[in-house]
């Protein structure tokens, strides 16, 4: 049926080329902890990195993506929070 027909397809569909960390431990079922146990880091940088509120050291993208099991330059590393400027009310 077309149920199985989709799974199989998922199965074999080639992984994305480039992706967000959260993305590849989703996919992978691995929890924030699991990662930062895997990589050793401090479990600050390790989450800024997850929630992508900080963008890692070479060494650093190195530790994660090896704990991803893939290469650093499948992973998307970087800001996606936008930062707003603080607002002043007027005296």
């Amino acid at each position: 049926d077309s149920l199985c027909l989709a799974r199989r397809r998922a199965m074999i569909a080639p992984a994305r080329l480039h992706e967000w960390v959260i993305d590849l431990m989703m996919r992978q079922h691995i929890a924030v902890d699991q990662l930062i146990e895997r990589t050793g880091l401090d479990p600050a940088v390790v989450e800024a990195i997850v929630y992508q509120r900080y963008t890692p050291s070479p060494e650093q993208r190195a530790r994660v993506a090896k704990a991803l099991g893939c290469p650093p330059e499948r992973v998307i590393w970087g800001h996606s929070v936008i930062v707003e400027g603080h607002i002043h009310a007027p005296d």
